[in-house]
């Protein structure tokens, strides 16, 4: 009788846990689809597998230079995860001919429980850091995720992030804050940061009086090369009016 009792318990226990890892790879696959652009095909199947410290991971030669960053972050997140089921991750570099309607961006991501494996297929490296969003989203809410298939081809090639960190109400505009800002763009699949800049800033070729809400060129450029490791390609905005010169008359003369 005891050993009946106890064969009970754990098949209540191995039940719940089970509905509960089902539940949770559910919950976290609907927070990311509100966070970014709805996929083109998108095929939800039974079941669910869990990512772990013991997944092994690897990137598109050609691309290990430009992911570098968000790689170590994946990897970062994934040695913080219990071990699991062995797991290959594979982010692979294919040919534009692999999409119906190739555009910029484009990439689709499968979860093969059979030969557990996870793949993002990109023919760009927009496409490749796009997917990685979805790697990182669920290396950070646990490693549970269902087993899927998706496609995603962007509408446009630019999705920009306009940012102001000088003049108006932007008093508390820091860079600890913009790169905040910018990771959450990277998270919500865009591409561009446009950085208006004011007189927040302090370069050589201007006059700004320092104080403690004024960025130095190096906090300046520490902001614009995080945003280049998350993928986005910063163009920055200047309202120049009557100070052209100060920016423009050495370098290029035929714009004056």
């Amino acid at each position: 009788m005891r050993h009946n009792i106890f064969f009970l318990l754990i098949c209540v226990i191995f039940n719940s846990s089970v509905t509960a890892y089902a539940s949770t790879a559910t919950e976290n696959f609907n927070e990311i689809r509100r966070m970014i652009p709805s996929p083109d095909m998108l095929k939800l199947r039974d079941g669910s597998v869990r990512l772990g410290a013991n997944t092994s991971f690897s990137v598109a030669a050609a691309w290990k230079s430009q992911l570098s960053y968000i790689s170590n972050e994946f990897t970062k997140a994934l040695s913080l995860l219990p071990v699991s089921e062995s797991f290959a991750v594979y982010v692979d570099k294919v040919q534009t001919t692999s999409f119906p309607e190739y555009k910029r961006g484009s990439y689709r991501i499968g979860v093969d429980k059979v030969n557990k494996i996870l793949s993002v297929k990109a023919a760009d490296v927009q496409g490749a850091i796009h997917g990685m969003v979805w790697l990182q989203f669920f290396a950070d809410q646990g490693g549970v995720l269902p087993i899927f298939d998706l496609l995603s081809m962007p509408e446009h090639n630019i999705r920009a992030l306009h940012l102001v960190i000088g003049g108006g109400n932007a008093v508390n505009v820091t860079p600890k804050r913009i790169k905040k800002a910018i990771s959450l763009a990277r998270q919500n699949h865009f591409n561009t940061l446009i950085l208006q800049l004011g007189m927040r800033v302090r370069f050589n070729s201007i006059s700004v009086l320092p104080d403690h809400l004024t960025w130095s060129i190096q906090e300046f450029v520490d902001v614009v090369d995080f945003a280049r490791k998350n993928g986005l390609n910063v163009i920055p905005e200047f309202k120049f009016l009557s100070h052209q010169k100060k920016f423009l008359k050495k370098k290029y003369p035929h714009l004056m």
